[in-house]
C-alpha cells in the first residue's frame, strides 16, 4: 500500500476538488485534526480491494476450523450480544 498523505480537516474543506483529484489519481489521504489522524480517503479500487481481502480470509478461517467453531442459533448469538452490553 503506498504511503499516506496527511492534511489538515481544515485543510480539506478548503481544498476538497484538490483533493478529491489526488485520490482519484490513486493517492491514500489521511484526515487529520489536531494533528492525530481521524480517517483516510482512499480509491474506491483500494477499498474494495480490501474488502475482498478481509472477506476472503474470514471464508478461509471458517473452512480451516468448521468442525471446531460451537454452532450457534441466532438467538445465542443475541443472548451473548445483550450479555456483553450489561458488563
Amino acid at each position: 500500500m503506498a504511503e499516506t498523505r496527511d492534511i489538515p480537516a481544515s485543510e480539506l474543506r478548503t481544498h476538497l476538488g484538490a483533493v478529491l483529484d489526488a485520490v482519484r489519481a490513486g493517492e491514500t489521504i489521511g484526515v487529520t485534526h489536531r494533528g492525530a489522524r481521524i480517517a483516510r480517503i482512499v480509491p474506491e479500487a483500494d477499498a474494495a480491494a480490501r474488502r475482498q481481502q478481509a472477506l476472503d480470509g474470514i471464508l478461509a478461517f471458517r473452512a480451516e476450523h468448521a468442525g471446531h467453531l460451537p454452532k450457534l442459533d441466532p438467538a445465542a448469538i443475541k443472548a451473548l450480544i445483550d450479555e456483553g452490553r450489561r458488563n
